[in-house]
């Protein structure tokens, strides 16, 4: 098979910056290593030498430069530099000459880039799965980066920008409703502002805090309005999350503890299949593999990406839960190193996955010193670099898991015993969301009601408690 390649259209772009090298200024993607023709790559980089060191570019200068290179001799030396300027695309058409030229290269890299996979493939063992992703995430990889560099485009005008905003400003005063991720739960989607495709959202939380929970539940919300999920439940099996959703969207109160160990009588079978019929129609998909590498989640991604588009489904929140959990893809010395590696990775996933990224951690126990035990993001320091890559960083706290481990001593009076009761009658359903970094929206801490036995959460009387703009 012979090699894709335009020689006739390498030789009309050569001819025209050979005529008038300041045509280079504007074609900013095209590389030397981007010609079929060595040579042809050989002349591009002199023109391009020249023309930056503001020195003359014409037959001659080329000529004498090229006085030993034998590829250049070989196809007519000074006549074929002279046949260049005659083969010469008009200054206009050079950018669709480059394209053309560029094209041809992205699509011999492809080739190569499956060539390569093809010939790794074919020396693994049938028994190394593991093997066999790793090279899959590498191939995946390699065509990205071919996408990434053929689709991009130079800096964009600053009038373009305010343009497209304003246009996007006026299509929602003309009614027009904007097709902005939000979660459905006023609360979340007033404090987070609108929230963009390559955003990064922290989650995090101590354990038994709930950030599992409020994880599966803003996917729950994402996937009800028709929006694709990619949710990695790196610490749960198939079983368990499965009784998590059962349990949310069963219509009796059935814990998903007692669905999980089979404690369900015939009676809870109708609540079962009828939430099963719901959870079948959401646009979810589970990953389920534990010590992933951001490489890897980013193949697995654009995977469920293809399958979703071609359902129709568009894929536009993608959960990690969790990140301490994740693998690094590059050689790191401890735990800290490791996650550092992964939480700078957690923007590119964004980017090269084209949505939003829910990634939940977990906390230090510094805020367990701190009087109320509330958190804040300073317990995210062990945590790698999280906090300067967040766009928005929540925290989970429910103040309930403390009251009930910290009860009136045997001793006092039964009052004592009572307010406790009380105390934690009223918290039980309560859950406090911690807006501490929020880059287009508020700050601020607001409380859901929230159901710990079935993960189920659901709107409260709007309070902002010491909230403000981020």
């Amino acid at each position: 098979m012979q090699a894709p390649r335009n020689l006739e259209a390498e030789q009309s772009l050569l001819g025209a910056i050979i005529y008038d090298a300041s045509l280079l200024d504007d074609l900013t993607l095209i590389r030397a290593s981007h010609f079929f023709d060595p040579v042809h790559g050989r002349l591009f980089e002199a023109v391009k030498t020249r023309h930056q060191a503001n020195e003359l570019v014409d037959v001659i200068t080329l000529a004498t430069a090229f006085e030993c290179d034998d590829g250049l001799k070989q196809i007519g030396g000074r006549n074929y530099l002279a046949t260049l300027l005659i083969e010469a695309c008009d200054g206009h058409a050079a950018p669709d000459y480059a394209k053309i030229v560029t094209d041809m290269a992205a699509r011999r890299a492809i080739i190569a880039a499956c060539q390569d996979g093809v010939a790794k493939a074919s020396n693994v063992a049938l028994s190394d799965s593991s093997e066999a992703s790793r090279i899959a995430a590498e191939i995946e990889g390699a065509l990205q980066r071919i996408e990434d560099v053929s689709a991009a485009g130079a800096g964009v005008l600053a009038s373009r920008i305010a343009g497209n905003l304003t246009s996007l400003l006026q299509s929602k005063v003309d009614g027009k409703e904007w097709d902005l991720l939000t979660f459905g739960l006023p609360e979340i989607d007033q404090m987070l502002g609108p929230v963009g495709k390559n955003d990064v959202i922290i989650l995090g939380g101590r354990t038994s805090m709930g950030k599992s929970a409020v994880a599966q539940q803003m996917a729950q919300m994402i996937a009800e309005k028709g929006h694709g999920v990619a949710f990695f439940a790196m610490e749960m099996s198939e079983d368990q999350m499965a009784a998590r959703l059962l349990s949310s969207y069963s219509t009796a109160p059935l814990a998903y503890s007692d669905i999980a160990r089979g404690k369900i009588s015939k009676y809870d079978m109708p609540a079962i299949r009828d939430a099963e019929r719901k959870i079948g129609t959401l646009p979810i998909i589970f990953d389920h593999r534990g010590g992933l590498r951001p490489s890897e989640v980013i193949a697995a991604c654009r995977k469920f990406k293809r399958s979703m588009a071609a359902q129709g489904v568009e894929l536009r929140l993608l959960v990690l839960d969790h990140i301490g959990l994740m693998s690094s893809d590059e050689a790191t010395s401890n735990d800290y190193a490791r996650m550092s590696s992964v939480a700078r990775k957690l923007k590119e996933i964004a980017k090269a996955v084209g949505c939003a990224v829910l990634a939940c951690t977990q906390i230090n126990r510094e805020g367990e010193k701190r009087d109320g035990n509330r958190p804040t993001r300073a317990d995210l320091r062990d945590s790698g670099h999280i906090e300067e890559i967040a766009d928005a960083i929540i925290l989970t706290y429910r103040p309930a898991y403390y009251t009930q481990r910290n009860p009136p001593r045997d001793e006092a009076d039964l009052e004592d015993h009572e307010k406790w009761r009380n105390k934690l009658e009223r918290e039980k359903h309560r859950l406090e969301l911690i807006f501490d970094k929020v880059r287009m929206g508020s700050t601020g801490c607001i409380d859901v009601w929230f159901d710990p036995a079935t993960t189920r959460m659901r709107s409260n009387k709007f309070r902002v408690v010491d909230g403000g703009k981020a």
